[in-house]
């Protein structure tokens, strides 16, 4: 992110670090989803998501699209572009979900289905509408 951006990389990283523990009800959610769907992950952090989490965490993604190793971020039309190329869907066929409003305008804008998260049982609730399987 810090070469896209200009921003020093100890600041994106501790930036980063800093807002990123991971939500154990959405982790479980995503674990549970993986079971009938392909999930991806889009994310503008300026390394492997690995170093961000602790093991096993990001197994249920088998698509990311990292901002740093495509060299735009969200909300960038062309980073969903890139996440659905790499994915094999179509937008119609994609749900994105962020907890800032920009990007999920952004991902809608390019035809995805966008839910803005705010917390575990809204995010059911949205799913529920656009007959998420769960």
């Amino acid at each position: 992110m810090s070469n896209i951006t200009g921003t020093p990389e100890i600041t994106s990283h501790q930036l980063v670090t800093s807002s990123l523990h991971p939500n154990e009800e959405v982790f479980a959610l995503v674990h549970k989803l993986k079971a009938n769907y392909q999930l991806g992950i889009i994310s503008n952090v300026g390394s492997p998501l690995g170093g961000y989490f602790p093991d096993g965490y990001l197994n249920d993604f088998t698509v990311q699209t990292l901002s740093f190793e495509v060299g735009v971020i969200k909300p960038s039309p062309e980073i969903y572009r890139l996440h659905l190329q790499k994915s094999g869907f179509l937008p119609d066929e994609a749900i994105f979900i962020d907890d800032r409003l920009t990007n999920c305008d952004a991902a809608k804008e390019s035809g995805l289905h966008s839910v803005l998260f705010q917390g575990v049982d809204q995010l059911l609730s949205d799913l529920r509408v656009l007959r998420v399987n769960l």
